[in-house]
């Protein structure tokens, strides 16, 4: 993700929760992973689901290093109780991102402050939103408990999308993940060529088909498992190899001690053309420095 889209979306919390907020509404129990999912756009590079009551101490700790973690932006994510975002990669090299956060927002609070800010203009719809005249931003409040945002001007699929509710093609298997864990990224079309690039990842002997990853929260870190769907059984057998090799060159980046030990624990099980990765921990600390530094390598490299 790009620090521009991080600075963008930081300026607008700003704007937006400089007053108190008010209590947290029921999210309603009966809806799925599929369904706050299905309100995202279908053309994102990649999805990630994160479960906020477990894992803000780390998702503060990215934005603290990014120069990005103001008291408003504090205070959107205590009162964020989860969140779906789609990250677009384009072959061009933007950076887009689509939101749906759920919590407690105070809706009539920031619709005023949409309204009197000449930079905004409401656009009257089914449900309505409001568009930034200066820059490709876009949000909306269709529930107190929901609060959709994108840079990708997607805002008139996102609510489509929940005005239909729509659901997101899961696999069962992802989906259970999302409910037992904290953390899932999941990349539908594995990694296109571009893609690859962007994330600094050179698999491009191997042909993947599909990604996800899940981390579950420990005492003071995260164990991450991960399934990889491969085009075939021969390609499956290379990238287990390839795997391990990138896990030692991540530890060794991110200067973690025992290395070798932390390793020797990771399980990779290889199924037909699926390569199961298992057992893979990393401490709160070691997790904020290996995405700062994928952040910061990014921006740098512009």
């Amino acid at each position: 993700m790009k620090k521009f889209v991080l600075s963008l979306t930081t300026a607008f919390f700003t704007l937006m929760f400089t007053g108190m907020l008010t209590s947290c509404p029921t999210i309603p129990a009966e809806k799925t992973p599929s369904d706050w999912l299905g309100i995202l756009p279908r053309n994102g590079s990649f999805y990630l689901y994160i479960n906020h009551t477990r894992a803000n101490p780390v998702i503060k700790g990215i934005l603290k290093k990014a120069g990005q973690l103001g008291p408003s932006v504090q205070a959107v994510l205590d009162r964020t109780q989860k969140s779906y975002l789609s990250v677009r990669l384009t072959p061009g090299g933007r950076t887009e991102v689509s939101f749906v956060l759920l919590g407690g927002y105070p809706a009539g609070y920031i619709r005023g402050v949409l309204k009197r800010n000449k930079e905004w203009r409401l656009v009257e719809n089914q449900v309505s939103y409001y568009q930034n005249i200066r820059q490709p931003l876009q949000v909306a409040i269709p529930k107190p408990y929901m609060f959709l945002i994108t840079s990708g001007g997607d805002i008139r699929t996102m609510l489509t999308h929940y005005t239909d509710e729509s659901i997101f093609p899961l696999e069962k298997d992802i989906g259970l993940d999302m409910k037992s864990s904290d953390l899932l990224l999941f990349f539908p079309l594995g990694l296109e060529n571009h893609v690859a690039d962007r994330l600094h990842i050179d698999w491009r002997k191997i042909s993947v088909r599909e990604i996800w990853l899940t981390g579950r929260t420990t005492d003071d870190g995260y164990t991450f498992s991960g399934i990889f769907l491969i085009a075939n059984k021969t390609g499956a057998r290379l990238f287990s190899t390839i795997f391990k090799l990138t896990l030692a060159a991540l530890l060794r980046d991110i200067d973690v001690e025992s290395a070798g030990k932390r390793l020797k624990n990771v399980q990779v099980l290889i199924k037909g053309t699926q390569v199961q990765i298992t057992d893979f921990y990393l401490s709160n600390d070691e997790l904020i420095t290996m995405i700062s530094s994928i952040l910061a390598t990014k921006e740098d490299k512009k």
